[in-house]
């Protein structure tokens, strides 16, 4: 969820700008939700016009964050911790994603057990992020013994979480990918 450069032809060649863009989905004393952002800027822009639009707001980092412990997701708010299972979904950066998520079911104003997250957590699935194909005509025609990922992603950000995944896993497997 961090704003990245993206389809700058349309929305800009800055991240401050492609996020005034992104922000446009906010209305006006609608809770907003601001997941972690690598770039300064994109949360300044955001914060900012949430504000404006006098909107309740979270913000990754301030109001509520997530970090893994002993292979568990920690979440935590105001209303405090939640020892939770880590996301299906691959990824380091799918804790601060979750963590955005789990803010924005509460912040629309549902009271969710910590069994209903952890549910959500461990079945959740995104095809074709960061998914591996294990049937089908690639996976198939795939050499014994070697993997087939897919990724939509078409930012720089994207590209940097997914170099970092796909590292993370050649670290856990030794003699991966040699």
């Amino acid at each position: 969820m961090p704003i990245s450069l993206d389809h700058q032809a349309y929305l800009g060649d800055r991240v401050e700008l492609i996020a005034a863009e992104k922000a446009g989905i906010m209305k006006r004393g609608c809770p907003v939700v601001i997941g972690h952002q690598e770039e300064d800027t994109a949360r300044d822009v955001l914060v900012s016009i949430a504000e404006r639009l006098k909107c309740p707001l979270s913000v990754y980092g301030q109001d509520f964050m997530a970090h893994e412990e002993f292979g568990r997701l920690v979440y935590q708010d105001e209303f405090g911790l939640a020892d939770l299972p880590l996301p299906r979904l691959p990824g380091r950066h799918q804790y601060a994603n979750a963590a955005a998520a789990i803010r924005a079911v509460k912040a629309a104003g549902f009271d969710i057990s910590d069994a209903v997250i952890d549910k959500g957590l461990v079945t959740v699935e995104w095809p074709g992020r960061l998914q591996r194909l294990t049937e089908g005509n690639l996976a198939r025609l795939a050499p014994e013994g070697s993997e087939i990922w897919v990724d939509g992603g078409h930012n720089p950000g994207a590209g940097q979480v997914i170099a970092e995944t796909m590292a993370n896993l050649e670290e856990r497997i030794p003699g991966r990918c040699s």
